[in-house]
């Protein structure tokens, strides 16, 4: 099945080029707010996007009824993550019949994961979410591939059956052969997109033997996937308290961490 799902991802084609142009501004550090604004208004389909999250009762703000002003909320970095993961996501068909899950689902987990990394991380670094707030919405993107090729070879029922008695990264890596974050980190380096994040994804699953470089990154990211799952599950109390003894250790701010996840 890893095959079926290299070969697939041969056939995906390049990013849009209003996509490009974004990750062009993003990495010019020249670049402005405006400039932003003005490339996501040329396209209506990510100005829709960028506007419905805005206006998410995530966000609890006031109706948000331009681009501008969506763009100046939310930052370039962020800005980006959502024209990036729109356009990821209608390079395929989303279908996580497998999972027994809902295409809705799968677009709430990334937005809850992308609310609580800004929240949380904006009193950390700000300079790391110009890569954390893509992690957080893209690192599922995975998860689609991974159901293509099982629906493909007519696994689903035996995928259903490994889910009940497993996690969804055991489940997957005994079926599949790789996890959601796997394919994920595959598909940001089929789109050329920065190292770091996708390496960012593939390691988040292991915390182990991780660049130095990176481990910051992978550590947030951690944190968040652990705290939402695939399915978007809120964690457990016990859940919690092991997630927090994990801030704690890292000096990761826990309580506002804590505070974040209340508000969700």
């Amino acid at each position: 099945m890893k095959n079926f799902i290299l070969k697939s991802m041969k056939t995906i084609p390049p990013l849009p080029e209003s996509v490009v142009e974004i990750e062009r501004l993003f990495k010019d550090p020249e670049s402005s707010i405006g400039d932003f604004a003005r490339v996501i208004k040329k396209d209506p389909i990510s100005s829709a996007v960028l506007l419905k999250a805005a206006n998410s009762p995530m966000y609890g703000l006031k109706k948000i009824d331009n681009v501008d002003r969506a763009v100046a909320m939310f930052g370039k970095a962020t800005s980006r993550a959502f024209v990036l993961q729109n356009a990821m996501r209608n390079s395929f068909e989303i279908n996580l019949v497998p999972y027994s899950i809902t295409p809705e689902v799968f677009s709430e987990v990334s937005q809850k994961r992308v609310f609580v990394m800004v929240r949380w991380y904006a009193k950390i670094s700000l300079m790391h979410l110009n890569i954390l707030s893509t992690v957080a919405l893209i690192g599922n993107i995975g998860q689609v591939l991974i159901s293509q090729a099982i629906e493909h070879y007519g696994k689903t029922a035996e995928f259903q059956a490994l889910l009940k008695e497993n996690s969804i990264a055991k489940s997957e890596k005994k079926l599949v052969g790789v996890t959601t974050e796997e394919v994920s980190a595959m598909l940001a380096e089929h789109w050329k997109l920065d190292p770091i994040l996708a390496n960012t994804i593939r390691y988040s699953t292991q915390l182990k033997d991780i660049p130095d470089d990176i481990f910051s990154y992978v550590l947030a990211y951690y944190v968040v996937s652990q705290t939402i799952s695939l399915r978007g599950d809120m964690p457990s109390e016990d859940k919690l308290k092991k997630i927090r003894s994990f801030l704690e250790k890292y000096k990761l701010k826990p309580d506002h961490f804590m505070d974040v996840i209340e508000k969700l």
